[in-house]
C-alpha cells in the first residue's frame, strides 16, 4: 500500500504545466513595463546553473466525491540526481509520512527501520526523467510564447510575480501546445476536456531563481470533473547535501 501511496506523489512531480490569462493594460504616456517572457526565461536559466534545492510540493485533487492531498517534502541534488525526504497523502489510507530516497538508479521506500528497493513498481508509474525536468523547469519552459504575452505581472522590492488564466477552448489550445511540447500523449489529449487553466510563478528578484510555482487545472475526463491544484516551494538553492542512507 505505501508503495501505491509513494507513486501518487511521485507521479505529481511529473505533472506538466503550461499557462494563462489577460495581459496588464498601461497609459500610452507611461514606459514599457518589463518583459514577462524575458523574466522567465531568466528564471528558468538560473534553475538550471543551481546544483541542489529543497522543494516542497503539496498536490490536491478533487472530485465530486473525494479530496486527496498528497505532499512531498523533500532535498534534491541535480547531479547525480538525488532526492531525499517524506511523502504523505491523506484522504486515503496513509496516516503516517513515509520516507523516501531516490537516485538516477533506484527508489527505496522506508520500512520500519529498513529501506525496501521499489525501484521496479515506481518507474512503471513514474518516470525518473520527471524529476530531472522538474529540477531543470521544463514544465517552466514549455509555457507558450502566446501565453506568456498575455500575462499579469505584480512587482514589489523582493519579487516577481506571474499569473496567467484560461478558460474553455483558449485552455485547452494553451494546454495542448505545452502538452505537445513536452512529448505528451495526443491519445490523453483527445479524452480529456480542459474547462479552466491557471499558472502562477513567484521569481525572488535578486537570484532570479524561482520560490513558487503553482498550477491549478481543471478537467473533465470521462463524464468526471476533476479540479487539481500544484503547488511547489523552492527553497535553499544551492545549499542541500544529501547523506545516503544505509540501503543494506
Amino acid at each position: 500500500m505505501m508503495k501505491k501511496v509513494l507513486l501518487t506523489v511521485l507521479a505529481a512531480l511529473a505533472v506538466v504545466s503550461t499557462g494563462c490569462h489577460s495581459g496588464n493594460s498601461a497609459k500610452p504616456t507611461k514606459p514599457a513595463g518589463p518583459n514577462i517572457a524575458k523574466l522567465v526565461q531568466a528564471a528558468t536559466a538560473a534553475q538550471v546553473k543551481q546544483k541542489s534545492v529543497h522543494m516542497a510540493v503539496t498536490t490536491m485533487v478533487s472530485t465530486a466525491s473525494q479530496t486527496t492531498h498528497a505532499d512531498l517534502d523533500a532535498d534534491f541534488i541535480m547531479k547525480p540526481l538525488q532526492m531525499r525526504g517524506t511523502s504523505q497523502v491523506t484522504g486515503q489510507t496513509q496516516p503516517k509520512p513515509v520516507e523516501l530516497y531516490y537516485d538516477a538508479k533506484h527508489s527505496y521506500l522506508k520500512v520500519g527501520d529498513h529501506w525496501i528497493d521499489a525501484s521496479k513498481s515506481m518507474t512503471a508509474m513514474a518516470n525518473p526523467a520527471g524529476f530531472a525536468g522538474q529540477l531543470r523547469g521544463d514544465q517552466i519552459k514549455a509555457i507558450p510564447q502566446s501565453a506568456l504575452k498575455q500575462a499579469k505581472l505584480k512587482r514589489t522590492k523582493t519579487t516577481d510575480t506571474v499569473t496567467m488564466g484560461f478558460t474553455g477552448k483558449h485552455a485547452k489550445a494553451i494546454w495542448t501546445q505545452g502538452q505537445q511540447a513536452q512529448s505528451g500523449s495526443d491519445s490523453q489529449l483527445k479524452q480529456t476536456s480542459i474547462k479552466k487553466l491557471h499558472y502562477q510563478l513567484v521569481i525572488d528578484r535578486a537570484s532570479q531563481l524561482p520560490q513558487q510555482y503553482q498550477l491549478r487545472i481543471t478537467v473533465k475526463r470521462q463524464g468526471q470533473t476533476i479540479d487539481e491544484l500544484i503547488t511547489i516551494t523552492y527553497t535553499k538553492w544551492g545549499k542541500i547535501t544529501i547523506t545516503t542512507p544505509d540501503l543494506k
